[in-house]
């Protein structure tokens, strides 16, 4: 193999003929027959094809404890490594180094030298301390890290961040303390993706963030311990398109809690809002910004939809896990709404009235809900919905032909998995020109009748109908 190995060398040179007579040469003295030669020569070039493409990749890849996948990937995951390991110095630049499921613990000065890279990832590993110069080399061509610390308390890693000065995705994940330290994100001001998750933190200030006020863009501070809205944080962000506050403390929203004229997209979900409540003016600071908002599992009632609906230029509502009886306010006050989504709610009927004209409203989710009365023509004034979520409501629903009449030419997607109808059946979909997906799981639904679907258009391309096997 070391004497395939040395003609694989020139073989990558381009001189193969120079390779094959080094073969002829250093098999000469061990073969007594030559008439072998020819064959060995066959089987010896196969190796060659064979085996120079793996020494490729090994030249390409930086340690022989990662495997590489070309420039994009050096994978050092799951390696049981406790360090990082060194690096032979080459002319390429890789586009992602990872470090995932390790017990690297400690990021020592200059752990990367001889390797360039992008991106960087670590996590799965007790990582306990990084070394101020652990990036050292790296300070203009590193542009996104991903770091889980160890959950103990663990000093956050700002003085190695701060010579990166085109850092634009950081990701710290486990950060326990209750703060983050002074100007600890100051020098990093091409950042435009922060996510602080999973940790202790109980403040955002607007100092935190001032080195971001104009490139901040994505903020992530879910899952940690803050009992107030950070609201001057926000306010000072001009760049700011997406906040994720998913799952900290706050048990209320005052007013003018959310400010922010760039703000598109908010998640505000698991929070015990119903302790305190929702400020009436706690959304006038989006009112014409923001336009996907996501509150699921709040303890939202009625009485807080007045609130939410100043929130005017919302396109996209999601209302999950809550204890809603009706959608009437939004559906009427909130003139820009395209999407609903009030599954797993107290929704228990649906009238005409309780379903207003909403002329840009696509798709209503109501799955979950303990509907017990609906009304045959409860969606009339929905003339342009093409999405509807029904499933598992508990009345026997009178659904038939004329139920959706007013979406025959709009209607696409159809969900009532779970409703009874075995008195019905399939003439719920009749006259649906443009159905695409249609589930009907579990609805006891007998055999289907011939021409059922000629009506359908041709776009059908999905039937779901688990459960119903002992009815046909």
């Amino acid at each position: 193999m070391c004497i395939v190995h040395h003609v694989l060398q020139m073989a990558v040179s381009h001189h193969l003929m120079t390779a094959i007579d080094a073969i002829r040469l250093a098999t000469a003295s061990t073969i007594d027959r030559p008439l072998l030669l020819p064959k060995l020569m066959t089987v010896t070039t196969v190796m060659l094809i064979m085996c120079g493409l793996v020494t490729a990749d090994q030249q390409t890849c930086p340690s022989s404890k990662c495997v590489c996948s070309g420039t994009e990937l050096v994978d050092c995951r799951n390696r049981t490594m406790t360090s990082v390991p060194s690096f032979r110095p080459n002319n390429i630049f890789y586009d992602t180094l990872r470090f995932s499921d390790n017990s690297i613990q400690h990021i020592g000065a200059s752990a990367f030298g001889g390797i360039r890279f992008r991106k960087l990832e670590i996590v799965n590993n007790p990582l306990k301390y990084v070394d101020p110069a652990a990036f050292s080399g790296l300070e203009s061509t590193l542009t996104d890290i991903v770091l889980d610390l160890d959950e103990t308390a663990v000093e956050f890693p700002h003085r190695a961040l701060l010579p990166l000065v085109n850092l634009t995705v950081l990701k710290v994940a486990h950060y326990s303390g209750s703060e983050l330290p002074v100007g600890a994100l100051r020098g990093l001001r091409t950042l435009r993706e922060l996510r602080l998750t999973s940790g202790n933190l109980e403040t955002l200030t607007a100092a935190d963030v001032a080195g971001q006020r104009h490139s901040l863009v994505v903020l992530d501070v879910s899952d940690n311990k803050l009992r107030e809205f950070p609201t001057d944080a926000i306010r000072s962000l001009t760049a700011l398109r997406v906040l994720n506050f998913h799952a900290n403390l706050i048990e209320q929203l005052g007013g003018n809690s959310v400010v922010s004229r760039s703000l598109r997209e908010l998640d505000i979900s698991n929070h015990a809002l119903d302790q305190v409540g929702i400020n009436s003016t706690a959304f006038d600071g989006v009112t014409t910004s923001l336009r996907r908002l996501v509150m699921s599992t709040c303890h939202l009632y009625d009485r807080h939809a007045a609130a939410i609906t100043h929130a005017a230029s919302v396109t996209e509502l999601v209302l999950p896990f809550n204890h809603i009886t009706s959608v009437r306010t939004f559906l009427a006050d909130m003139s820009s709404l395209k999407r609903l989504d009030v599954q797993n709610n107290s929704v228990d009927m649906l009238t005409a009235g309780s379903l207003p004209p909403a002329r840009r409203l696509r798709a209503l989710n109501l799955a979950n809900n303990p509907l017990r009365q609906v009304h045959p023509h409860a969606f009339r004034q929905l003339r342009f919905l093409e999405d509807l979520k029904l499933d598992h409501a508990t009345a026997a629903m009178p659904l038939d032909g004329s139920s959706f009449a007013s979406q025959r030419s709009t209607l696409r997607n159809l969900s009532l998995i779970g409703v009874n109808l075995s008195t019905t059946q399939w003439s719920v979909i009749n006259g649906l020109e443009r159905l695409e997906m249609l589930s009907l799981s579990k609805c006891q639904l007998g055999n289907i009748p011939p021409f059922t679907f000629r009506h359908s258009g041709g776009q059908l391309h999905t039937i779901v109908l688990a459960g119903n096997r002992r009815y046909m």
